[in-house]
């Protein structure tokens, strides 16, 4: 049976997330997924009611939003982010299964792991050259994650004047790929934000295949 997901994504850039989406879906026990992704709307639930008209019914809803710090207990932090998406989710329509995705600080966290990935996609994958990237587990402690991926990208080309000035423009097209290429485990499986998101997607899974 093919689960059909809705990710509702906070900007268009995070759509690229879809793939990463259908492998995780897999890894956490569906046979097949159909991954669909929304990002219009003046609230988020808004974004929630105009996703479902416009792709029709799902079996599991993501919903996208970043938070900072986990420590920041006054602002918007994970669990305050989870809780304005649990409020959206009472104000809309749908009533199936959901799960927030709730990166910390921003998606470009989950971006900072992979110093090969980041090397190859600016096509220098043998350089050597040390890049200003976190341990894994102290990546969402990181204040700027786009700055410091930016930063990284920059140092992995190993270019200067002209070309570097290229690299630096095409920063959203770099960070595009690697969203798209990003794997499901790995070093990720030390960060407490994704490791919540697993969790709870493997959840819902269990759910759908094993109703009450």
């Amino acid at each position: 049976m093919t689960t059909r997901v809705l990710l509702v994504c906070e900007g268009s850039s995070d759509t690229r997330l879809l793939s990463h989406i259908q492998k995780l879906v897999i890894h956490c026990g569906a046979l097949d997924s159909l991954v669909s992704t929304w990002t219009h709307g003046r609230t988020l639930s808004q974004r929630v009611e105009n996703g479902l008209e416009r792709t029709g019914e799902c079996d599991l809803l993501l919903v996208h939003r970043d938070a900072d710090s986990q420590h920041d207990m006054a602002g918007a932090g994970p669990e305050r982010r989870r809780q304005e998406i649990a409020a959206a989710m009472a104000e809309s329509s749908y009533r199936g299964l959901w799960v927030a995705v709730v990166p910390v600080q921003v998606m470009e966290t989950w971006l900072l792991l992979d110093e090969t990935a980041i090397r190859r996609v600016v096509g220098n994958p043998r350089s050597s050259v040390p890049l200003p990237l976190p341990l894994p587990a102290r990546v969402e402690e990181v204040s700027d994650a786009k700055q410091m991926l930016q930063d990284a990208i920059e140092t992995a080309s190993g270019q200067s004047g002209r070309r570097l000035a290229r690299i630096r423009r095409d920063f959203p097209h770099h960070r595009r790929i690697l969203l798209e290429n990003l794997p499901v485990g790995n070093l990720l499986e030390q960060v407490p934000s994704w490791i919540r998101f697993r969790d709870d997607t493997m959840a819902a899974l269990n759910q759908i295949a094993n109703p009450c």
